[in-house]
């Protein structure tokens, strides 16, 4: 197979050089842009302000599972467990149907936060 030899190809150190800014990649890519670049790199300051808000509400909600997991766990021995948008406790039997429960109460996140409450969890060794 021949080596790809465009303007994003990688350099002798096999490291791709990216573009400070649309303007430079169109002029590299001789008016050819890459969609998944192009986009990415448009993305406005208030689109990462709301992935940055979507992570940090996400781990919010990971967090408060993972802080209760031992009384969870106790409450739900061997169930998912999970939260939506609202932050309203979710359990079901297996993930798919958790998800599905989730979607249901009208609640669905962008990254719904869930954990398995493991009563036989597994000994790692170091």
């Amino acid at each position: 197979m021949d080596r790809y030899e465009g303007p994003l190809a990688p350099n002798e150190n096999g490291v791709i050089i990216w573009p400070d800014n649309l303007a430079q990649l169109d002029e590299l890519s001789q008016g050819t842009l890459i969609p998944a670049m192009a986009e990415q790199m448009a993305r406005t300051e208030e689109d990462r302000a709301r992935e940055r808000e979507i992570r940090e509400e996400y781990n919010a909600r990971w967090q408060y599972l993972e802080d209760k997991r031992s009384e969870l766990t106790e409450k739900y021995p061997d169930q998912w467990v999970g939260m939506g948008g609202d932050w309203e406790l979710v359990v079901a039997d297996s993930h798919e149907e958790l998800i599905e429960n989730i979607k249901l109460h009208g609640a669905w996140p962008p990254q719904p936060a869930t954990r398995f409450m493991n009563t036989k969890p597994r000994r790692w060794i170091l």
